[in-house]
């Protein structure tokens, strides 16, 4: 479960090109620069925008990702121990992965034992912070119509220094 490196085909702040080391790094063919981004592993139910794959978040392979969207779906009102056995569920699929952070996000009864079972695996979450924009596009027959946009901003994360 290694995620692709980020950092293929982009080119460095010199106009060299960067050349991908493993799958977190790469290195520039002109100046030497090295560029490094943290793997963060998806464990939301929905898929990464492009800002957030720029800064290291991956998903989960097909069948690894069906997995963790039944874990995250409840249908039925769970007890704790539900709760605890999904979470220990889903930070195990984390653990598969070379990642030391992990976006987390869905039904705010699992996030508190998920980031238990992920700082136990040694991994810390995160979450992702967006900022709405709002944009207005005028169409050919005058008429505006008002977009709103949601852009990464980056993660908060409430365990920084705790691994």
């Amino acid at each position: 479960m290694t995620p692709k490196n980020p950092f293929i085909g982009t080119q460095c702040r010199c106009g060299g090109y960067l050349i991908p080391v493993g799958v977190a790094e790469a290195y520039c063919d002109a100046c030497g620069e090295t560029y490094r981004v943290e793997l963060i592993v998806n464990l939301t139910q929905h898929s990464p925008t492009g800002e957030q794959i720029e800064a290291g978040v991956f998903d989960l392979p097909d069948k690894e990702r069906e997995e963790l969207r039944k874990l995250l779906t409840f249908d039925e009102l769970p007890d704790l121990s539900e709760i605890e056995r999904r979470a220990e569920k889903i930070a195990a699929l984390a653990s598969k992965t070379r990642a030391k952070a992990a976006m987390i996000g869905g039904a705010p009864f699992l996030m508190g034992p998920l980031e238990d079972a992920l700082l136990e695996e040694g991994i810390e979450p995160v979450y992702a912070f967006s900022r709405r924009v709002s944009e207005e596009v005028t169409g050919p027959d005058g008429t505006v119509t008002k977009i709103q946009k949601f852009r990464h901003v980056g993660f908060v994360r409430p365990y920084v220094g705790v691994i």
